[in-house]
């Protein structure tokens, strides 16, 4: 039996302020001289682990009164620190339910003050209770949640014992090879660290791996590294625990008495410390090896011994097992004794048997020699004629190898270039999409100009993303070039964006969309048209004159499309970006200039979120392109009002239109109504990397379905 070494990291990464061993009797005196309620708090909480582990009831009712000053003075920091104590608290009482109740509440603190180092420190402490409760699948989830953070914040010690504790959830499941893979890991850090407990660590739970591996020579080796490392730092228990694990291999290696030298080594100074839990440890760990020695009666004993220093409460039971032992050796010597003399009644039977069946089996054997014979020689000439037949099989798929090598390396060749053409062909196109920067610093005009009543310059707290963007792009193509664009120009105070989708994706799909930049560049640019129902018009037109200048009905090359106007001047001049009495979004139908936001769509839908929740709009239902006779009516315009931190979603249908989840359909638009709603809220890198996380786990493995883009623009 061998033991894992498994530090719990609890909560001392949470309180820099604690100094373990800190004396009661002074704390208790700054306690009662402290100047104001938050270092009352702190003093408090370094009470409870003054007494977490000794005195239980003083620990409770030390951090009952740092919960409740904390919550009264509303530090969140603080209430973390006090629940968190509390967790430790009942962990160590072994009552799992209280501590991962206090436990859970601490990491909620954490999270809504984006503490990483509590996070990863609180989401380590559920995980040990889970695993002490052996709901080990859950434990790993909180132990990985644990290590992504410390990965983000770098913190190399904690990423080590992180890796350590995830090694022994896959030892738990056999999962050998990972739980290796950990714990070298680990092991690394530590060492780089100069971690010594780590590293003494990690050398006895792979020395465990190996043993259950049978490669008793490695196991050995770095168990021996373990007891040497724990001998100098002085690590009593880790030293007993060292040479167990030692006995433990040299048993298995059939060297009992060095087995026996060091399982007495231990016995000698859990005596010297009094530790029954170590000589019982010691005692059974001789049992073993005395019974593989063959020494039944030496085993015996030191069962029972064992036995004596368990728990009174098993004491009948621990008895029961020695008899048991005994007369099961009795029975198995007895029945061993039994089973040779019936093996020897056997091996004489089996003689006489042999002597009389002799001259049957000679004769017997003869005859089937030659039978054997003719088969063998008949098979030899059978063989001879498939060799001359499977050699000349042999030259012919020679050749014919050889030339689908050569129609392989044309192809693969082939491939190749259309390959590198198709690469140079997406550079082009990605050089024709308008770039971030251009749209950044349009849209930035939104933020820096704000007024409310007077100059605050910034959106709402927590909205911008990291960059200070108050947009996102997320654009995936099918394909190497893609059939979905996104094009945009600052025109006469207007900024106007484009959302397309072309007919088709891949090649055809692209040079649609280079078509419709350039006719973009035409109308807006040159032009200096910036109605959104205007566009599209001119766009139709244009597009038309392009493809299909006939206007043949079987052509049906176009695109879907969203304009989208921003009038700079109105949003910048109110607070309220034109609020009007008809309500939240007030909507108009036509070239309206009074609003700040105008949309035109061609088989599209918009969406925008704000504190009144997620409204769709769904513009015309015709493209932009050649349609039935009579049907190529105007497109329409929708004139929007919206308010500070509204969020704008302008998409192509190609995320609804995926397939994936568990039963392989599409992800819809009431799902991705959803997703808006939800994200809404949060800043600009976070929707943008949710987006990509939703269609990742939705399309699995899958392929995508269709050219993907998403654009959201914070007002």
């Amino acid at each position: 039996m061998m033991f894992i070494k498994y530090y719990r990291v609890l909560p001392f990464l949470l309180l820099p302020f604690l100094v373990i061993g800190s004396d009661a009797d002074t704390l208790e005196k700054k306690l009662a001289y402290a100047r104001n309620d938050t270092a009352r708090v702190k003093i408090l909480v370094k009470l409870v682990w003054t007494y977490y582990n000794n005195d239980f009831n003083k620990a409770l009712d030390y951090g009952r009164k740092a919960l409740e000053l904390s919550a009264k003075i509303g530090s969140k920091n603080l209430t973390a620190s006090a629940n968190n104590a509390l967790g430790a608290a009942y962990y160590e009482k072994g009552e799992f339910p209280k501590a991962l109740q206090y436990y859970l509440r601490s990491l909620r603190f954490r999270e809504e003050i984006y503490d990483t180092l509590g996070m990863a420190a609180g989401y380590s402490n559920v995980g040990s209770v889970y695993y002490s409760q052996r709901e080990i699948s859950t434990a790993l989830e909180y132990y990985r949640k644990s290590l992504f953070l410390k990965q983000q914040i770098n913190d190399t010690k904690g990423i080590a014992y992180s890796l350590s504790a995830i090694g022994v959830i896959y030892f738990e499941n056999k999962n050998l090879d990972s739980a290796e893979s950990c714990w070298l890991q680990s092991m690394t850090l530590c060492e780089r660290l100069g971690e010594q407990p780590c590293i003494s660590q990690n050398y006895s739970n792979l020395a465990l791996l190996y043993k259950e591996k049978k490669d008793f020579k490695k196991a050995l080796d770095f168990t021996r590294k373990s007891l040497v490392m724990d001998s100098l730092n002085n690590d009593t228990y880790g030293v007993m625990t060292s040479y167990l694990n030692l006995a433990d291999v040299l048993r298995l290696m059939g060297r009992l008495s060095e087995a026996m030298f060091c399982q007495r080594k231990v016995l000698d100074i859990a005596h010297e410390r009094k530790d029954f839990e170590y000589i019982k440890f010691a005692y059974i760990g001789l049992s073993a090896s005395f019974e593989s020695s063959g020494k039944a009666d030496s085993a015996l004993k030191y069962h029972k011994l064992y036995a004596d220093y368990r728990d009174s409460l098993y004491s009948g039971q621990s008895q029961r097992q020695i008899n048991e032992l005994q007369t099961q050796y009795q029975t198995e010597k007895k029945e061993k004794e039994n089973e040779l003399l019936r093996k020897e009644k056997e091996l004489q039977q089996s003689e006489i048997n042999r002597q009389r069946y002799f001259i049957v089996f000679i004769a017997l054997f003869l005859m089937l020699v030659a039978v054997l014979a003719f088969f063998i020689y008949r098979g030899y000439l059978n063989k001879k004629k498939a060799n001359i037949t499977l050699e000349r099989k042999n030259v012919t798929i020679s050749l014919q190898k050889d030339e689908i090598e050569k129609q392989k390396k044309l192809v693969e060749e082939k491939n190749r270039d259309i390959t590198d053409s198709m690469e140079y062909a997406s550079k082009i196109q990605k050089s024709m999409f308008t770039s971030g920067d251009y749209i950044g610093n349009a849209l930035g005009k939104l933020r820096e100009d704000w007024k409310d009543g007077k100059m605050e310059g910034c959106l709402p707290a927590g909205q911008a993303g990291k960059n200070g963007n108050n947009f996102f792009i997320f654009h995936r193509p099918k394909d190497i070039v893609s059939g979905d664009f996104y094009w945009a120009a600052e025109k006469n105070g207007y900024f106007i964006m484009v959302v397309g989708d072309c007919t088709g994706h891949g090649v055809p799909g692209a040079m649609m969309s280079m078509l419709g930049i350039n006719i973009l560049d035409e109308i807006v640019v040159e032009q200096g048209i910036t109605g959104p129902d205007e566009i599209l018009n001119m766009m139709r037109v244009k597009i038309i004159h392009a493809v299909n200048p006939q206007k043949l009905r079987e052509i049906k090359d176009g695109m879907d499309a969203t304009v989208v106007t921003i009038d700079l001047v109105i949003m910048n001049e109110t607070g309220r970006q034109g609020e009007s009495e008809t309500g939240r979004f007030p909507t108009g139908m036509g070239n309206d200039n009074g609003t700040g936001i105008r949309i035109a769509t061609a088989n599209h839908r918009f969406f925008v979120a704000g504190a009144e929740g997620l409204k769709e709009f769904v513009g015309d239902s015709m493209p932009v392109g050649v349609l039935q006779a009579g049907e190529e009516t105007p497109f329409r315009c929708h004139s929007l009002s919206p308010e500070k931190g509204d969020m704008l979603y302008l998409l192509t249908d190609g995320y609804a239109d995926q397939f994936g989840g568990p039963k392989q359909k599409k992800f819809k638009t009431q799902n991705l109504v959803k997703l808006f709603s939800e994200i809404s809220g949060i800043p600009i890198d976070e929707q943008k990397a949710a987006l990509q996380k939703t269609f990742e786990e939705w399309k699995g493995g899958g392929e995508q379905t269709d050219d993907v883009t998403v654009i959201g623009i914070r007002i």
